[in-house]
């Protein structure tokens, strides 16, 4: 027998058995169930890349396909009387990530990328209602849909139907604990603990609306430094976001190229002990000396090292009694310090702080 002709054989006999109410389709699973496992990965692999394409952060996008064994059960448990088109959870992706404002962008991304089964798809916190709290995530029902039919590696699964769930690390914490996993919490509690339970919800739902509250906050606050024409950060604090927006601002006027501007709490406790405490600070002591060394060396530029040049290069004594963490010192950044400072005042320094020059 060819593989037409198989292919065709199972799917009569898949027809035949779901025709029969409570018949268990072993022979449609025998060869449904590998095509779930090919989907899974696909499914798996699309929203990875779509997710990434759109630069929304997630925590893990896992994919699982039922066993046979375990749809069978769900079909006696459930008494499906049409599995055939019941079941549509034998291939299943769960997309954990951090803040609810991301879950709702992935559901968007989810409605435009997948033909979505509206009918069957679900927001729980929704179900719950303004006056309960529990088990909330985003579930939808989906397929590739009939525009993905044309492309050859998906045109055997665009009918076959998936499911997507969608959680925040909180609401996936408070599922793993009461609905997916702990047989403590689950089933029917006595109603002091049920209650009790219920109160601890309320609090893992006002914490997730909370760390959502300062995500959307810090993205407000970098949004409107980065808008502004440069009076409004000068005056800023240190903080990661305005230091790095600063650096930022230097390299578009400057012409320098930064690799890497990520600006870490160690650094902050340098400028500060140096007694820079705000960004006008900084911008007072980025001279053109500085900046006309960086270019002449055409070296790749960090953020934090570029700015541990610039107390350097402001007031060596100072800086080296914060005690930076460095042990090395590259002899182009020396000759830098010579030429303002001289060679014996340097190297006198640097003995005392048990720093070296070396060669690079």
């Amino acid at each position: 027998m060819n593989r037409s002709s198989k292919t065709k054989d199972l799917d009569s006999k898949a027809v035949h058995s779901s025709a029969i109410p409570g018949a268990i389709p072993s022979d449609f699973l025998d060869y449904v169930l590998p095509k779930h496992a090919r989907l899974t990965r696909v499914v798996q692999t699309l929203i990875g890349n779509v997710l990434n394409d759109e630069g929304i952060e997630f925590l893990s996008i896992n994919g699982r396909t039922k066993d046979k064994k375990a749809t069978l059960e769900k079909i006696n448990r459930k008494s499906y009387s049409d599995p055939e088109r019941q079941l549509t959870d034998l291939t299943g992706i769960r997309v954990i990530t951090y803040l609810d404002h991301q879950v709702r962008a992935i559901s968007e991304i989810i409605r435009e990328t997948f033909e979505v089964d509206a009918e069957n798809s679900m927001d729980r916190s929704q179900i719950l209602g303004s006056d309960k709290v529990g088990y909330r995530s985003v579930h939808f029902v989906c397929s590739l849909g009939s525009d993905r039919k044309n492309i050859r590696e998906y045109k055997d699964l665009c009918d076959l139907k998936f499911e997507i769930q969608i959680r925040t690390v909180l609401q996936h914490a408070w599922a793993e604990l009461t609905h997916d996993r702990s047989y403590k919490f689950s089933g029917v509690l006595p109603t002091a603990l049920h209650r009790k339970l219920n109160l601890h919800a309320g609090i893992l739902e006002i914490v997730d609306a909370a760390f959502d509250e300062i995500a959307l906050s810090v993205d407000s606050y970098a949004k409107n430094l980065h808008d502004d024409s440069g009076t409004e950060l000068l005056q800023e604090e240190l903080n990661s976001i305005s230091i790095k927006e600063f650096v930022q601002q230097l390299q578009k006027r400057s012409g320098l190229i930064f690799d890497n501007v990520v600006i870490d709490s160690d650094l902050i406790n340098e400028l500060e002990k140096f007694g820079v405490s705000r960004i006008s600070d900084l911008e007072r002591m980025v001279t053109d000396d500085i900046v006309g060394f960086y270019k002449k060396e055409s070296t790749v530029i960090s953020g934090v090292g570029f700015l541990r040049t610039v107390m350097f290069y402001n007031d060596p004594e100072r800086y080296l009694q914060i005690a930076p963490p460095w042990k090395e010192l590259p002899r182009n950044y020396f000759n830098l310090l010579k030429s303002k400072y001289g060679e014996e005042k340097i190297t006198a320094l640097l003995k005392i702080h048990n720093k070296t020059v070396i060669d690079v």
